[in-house]
């Protein structure tokens, strides 16, 4: 999952979830951890860290599909 490589915890991502806010939409929840990623790692929070983190969740996940970028 892309949260977890982006490093942020289980238990958060479940609290963003069950968040009203999200009303068990994914796309806001992408959003929403995405902003807190940014916001916890400031300028370390880069496009390529974002890469490298989503093609890690790629790996590890079972879906087929090409690297980004």
């Amino acid at each position: 999952m892309l949260g977890i490589e982006l490093g942020l915890r289980n238990v958060e991502l479940n609290q963003m979830y069950a968040d009203p806010d999200c009303k068990g939409n994914k796309y806001d929840f992408v959003f929403k951890y995405l902003v807190k990623w940014r916001n916890i790692e400031a300028e370390k929070a880069t496009l390529r860290n974002l890469n490298r983190a989503i093609n890690a969740a790629r790996l590890y996940s079972n879906v087929e599909s090409k690297p980004v970028f």
